[in-house]
């Protein structure tokens, strides 16, 4: 009976820990283009547009 709960959950621990380690890679680049692209906003538009482009904070 353990040993069936133990494959059970092992089966989808192997699925995902493939896709787990891709999307940690991933969330480096996603930041860093974020952290761009609010630099670029920042810098031409008025704060007060910043919330319609979704860049929440302030000066």
């Amino acid at each position: 009976m353990l040993s069936d709960d133990n494959a059970e959950v092992d089966r989808p621990r192997e699925e995902l820990t493939p896709k787990i380690k891709k999307m940690n890679d991933l969330m480096p680049l996603v930041k860093a283009s974020y952290a761009e692209s609010k630099k670029t906003l920042k810098g031409y538009y008025p704060q007060e547009r910043w919330p319609d482009y979704g860049i929440p904070d302030k000066r």
